[in-house]
C-alpha cells in the first residue's frame, strides 16, 4: 500500500470546496470542549507520581480540547491522572533532564525544538511496544517524537471591527504593508514561523520560502517592527484581538474556529498559509515514564483524531480519521496540498534553530 505523505492528509476533506475560503460566523454546531478538566498547575509545582503523569501544552481553547477529547478518556481508561501544566519551555525542559529534576512527562513542542530535543536527549524514544503508530502519515513518526495533528497559521482579525473587505490583510503581503491597510500587528515571539511569514510577506513565493534567506527576512522584519507587537502565548493570539488590543494577529485556524464556537467574532484566512505539525514527546528521565508512553499510544487513534478535528478543527495524523471529521467542521479545515501553501521544513531548522532563537530575541529587545 502507498505510504500516505503530509500533504495527502486532507485530500478526503476536498468535498468541502470553495466554502473551505470563506468565513464562517457560527459553523454549524460541534462538540464543545468540557467544562470539566484535570487538575492544572503552574510550571514547577507539578510532580508526577506512578499513577499520574505531568503534560505541558499550550493552553486555552486548545488544552480544553486535548481534556475533552484525550485526556479525560485516558484517565478513564487507565486509572491515570493527567495533571496539565503551563506552556512548555524547552530551555526549561532542557535543564532539567541534565540536571535530573524533571518534573514534566509529555510536551508539546514547537517545531524549532524537536531535532535539538533529538540530538540532545531531552526526549524519550518512542517505546513501539507501547506506541502504535499503524497508520499514519510517515512525516509524523520520528524515533523521539511523534506527530498527532496538524495546523495551519494564517492572518486573523475582528469581524467586529474590521470585518469589512480591505479593511483587513487577507495575505502576508498585505499584512507587510500597513500604509495600504492600517492597523496594530501581531506576531509570535519565537522565530519559527515568524521568518517563514516575513518572507512571504517580502513577497517571497510560499513554495520558494525554504531554504529561508534569513537576511531578506530580517530586513522584512525592520520594515515591519513600529508596527508589531510580539505575543509568546498561543491564546493571546486570539485575546488580543478580541479585546481590541491589537489589529491584525499571527493565529491558527482551530483558535479562530473556537473562538467563533465562543461567539467571538474573529475572521481568518486561508491564503498562503503556514502548515506544521503538531508534535510531542515523552521527556526524558520523567518521574513516569510508561504512563508517559501510553499517553502517546492513547493519541492514535482514528475516532479520537477525528473528534478533535470536530472540536478545533485541527487535522490528524492519521488520513482514516478524515472520513470521520463532521461536514460543520470541514469548511474550517485547511488544505495543505493548496498552491499557495507554506509547509515546514525541520531540517532545515535543524541547525540554525538555536542561533535565530537568540538573534530574534535580541532583535525584539533593539
Amino acid at each position: 500500500m502507498r505510504k500516505t505523505k503530509f500533504t495527502d492528509v486532507t485530500h478526503t476533506i476536498k468535498s468541502a470546496g470553495p466554502t473551505r475560503r470563506k468565513f464562517l460566523i457560527g459553523a454549524g454546531a460541534v462538540a464543545s470542549a468540557a467544562a470539566a478538566g484535570p487538575l492544572i498547575l503552574t510550571p514547577g509545582k507539578a510532580r508526577a507520581q506512578g499513577d499520574q503523569i505531568v503534560v505541558a501544552t499550550w493552553g486555552g481553547r486548545f488544552a480544553e480540547a486535548l481534556t475533552k477529547v484525550y485526556y479525560k478518556p485516558f484517565e478513564e481508561a487507565t486509572g491515570i491522572k493527567v495533571v496539565v501544566t503551563g506552556a512548555p519551555d524547552f530551555a526549561k525542559l532542557t535543564a532539567a533532564v541534565k540536571t535530573g529534576s524533571v518534573d514534566i512527562d509529555v510536551a508539546d513542542l514547537a517545531s524549532g525544538w524537536v531535532v535539538k530535543g533529538e540530538e540532545t536527549d531531552v526526549w524519550a524514544p518512542i517505546d513501539k511496544k507501547i506506541v502504535n503508530t499503524e497508520g499514519a502519515i510517515p512525516d509524523a513518526v520520528r524515533d523521539k517524537v511523534l506527530a498527532y495533528y496538524t495546523y495551519a497559521g494564517g492572518v486573523g482579525w475582528s469581524n467586529k471591527r474590521n470585518g469589512e473587505e480591505g479593511k483587513h490583510p487577507t495575505n502576508w503581503p498585505e499584512f507587510w504593508d500597513p500604509a495600504k491597510i492600517p492597523g496594530r500587528r501581531g506576531v509570535r515571539t519565537r522565530i519559527s514561523e515568524t521568518l517563514e511569514i516575513a518572507l512571504m510577506g517580502d513577497g517571497v513565493d510560499p513554495k520558494d520560502v525554504y531554504p529561508c534567506d534569513i537576511e531578506r527576512g530580517f530586513k522584512a522584519l525592520d520594515r515591519l517592527k513600529d508596527d508589531l507587537q510580539f505575543i509568546a502565548q498561543t491564546p493571546k493570539t486570539i485575546e488580543r484581538i478580541s479585546q481590541n488590543e491589537c489589529d491584525f494577529t499571527y493565529t491558527y485556524n482551530g483558535r479562530a474556529f473556537g473562538a467563533n464556537q465562543a461567539g467571538i467574532p474573529i475572521g481568518f484566512s486561508f491564503k498562503q498559509n503556514f502548515f506544521g505539525l503538531g508534535w510531542i514527546a515523552a521527556v526524558n528521565k520523567s518521574p513516569n515514564p510508561e504512563g508517559a508512553q501510553k499517553l502517546l499510544a492513547y493519541l492514535f487513534d482514528a475516532k479520537r483524531q477525528a473528534e478533535f478535528a470536530n472540536t478545533i478543527t485541527y487535522p490528524g495524523t492519521l488520513p482514516a480519521s478524515m472520513a470521520m471529521v463532521a461536514e460543520e467542521a470541514k469548511p474550517w479545515l485547511p488544505d495543505p496540498t493548496a498552491h499557495d501553501a507554506c509547509i515546514e521544513n525541520l531540517d532545515w531548522w535543524a541547525p540554525k534553530f538555536e542561533e535565530l532563537t537568540k538573534r530574534y530575541k535580541e532583535w525584539q529587545l533593539t
